[in-house]
Parts: C-alpha cells; sequence; structure tokens
C-alpha cells in the first residue's frame, strides 16, 4: 500500500446498501415499475446510457 501513497492516492471507504434487505428489494421493485411504465423516450435513453457504460469497461 505504500507504494499507493507514493503515487498521492489515498484509501477511501465506502457505505452501500446491502442488496439482502428487503428495503432495497422494495426499492429495485418500486424503480423497475418506473422504468416499466415510461415511455418510450425515456426507455430510449436508459438504453443508450446503459450502451454508454458497457463501453467503457
Amino acid at each position: 500500500m505504500g507504494h499507493l501513497r507514493a503515487q498521492d492516492l489515498r484509501a477511501l471507504q465506502i457505505w452501500v446498501p446491502g442488496v439482502r434487505s428487503p428495503a432495497y428489494h422494495a426499492g429495485a421493485h418500486r424503480q423497475s415499475l418506473v422504468v416499466a411504465s415510461s415511455d418510450t423516450v425515456d426507455q430510449a435513453f436508459i438504453e443508450a446510457v446503459s450502451e454508454g457504460a458497457m463501453e467503457t469497461r
């Protein structure tokens, strides 16, 4: 880890939602319903953004 500090990089800890929690599942389900009921313009935007994200990997 010392070589990373030498490159002026610092460790970072972040907290993310637990995917096993009922609240997470409820939120994901709610969001999926919103996406499923969106019009085609919204869906086209989502697909375009998703394609761009896949290209950066």
